[in-house]
């Protein structure tokens, strides 16, 4: 099977993880992947299978945690966000 080429960059995949960080970091709340882009003019229009992606690598670093809401959809905050609310992490 043929290796097939990403369609973004390095650059352009950090500048994504990135501007998702900074929508949960100053957010009180946890979002939703489509609330997430929804924030920031920078993520609109990107897949939810890429915003995933760049999510649960900010998960995989301890940045965020991630759980599901009483709808049962994916939701994210960043850490920072709840330990400054007194929760234990």
């Amino acid at each position: 099977m043929p290796y097939s080429k990403s369609k973004y960059t390095k650059a352009q995949t950090q500048a994504l993880t990135l501007a998702a960080m900074e929508v949960l970091a100053d957010s009180q709340q946890a979002l939703t992947v489509s609330d997430i882009c929804a924030r920031k003019i920078s993520l609109q229009g990107q897949t939810t299978q890429k915003m995933s992606r760049c999510l649960n690598d900010l998960v995989e670093m301890g940045m965020v945690k991630k759980t599901k809401n009483k709808a049962g959809r994916m939701v994210y905050m960043a850490t920072s966000q709840l330990i400054e609310q007194g929760y234990e992490v």
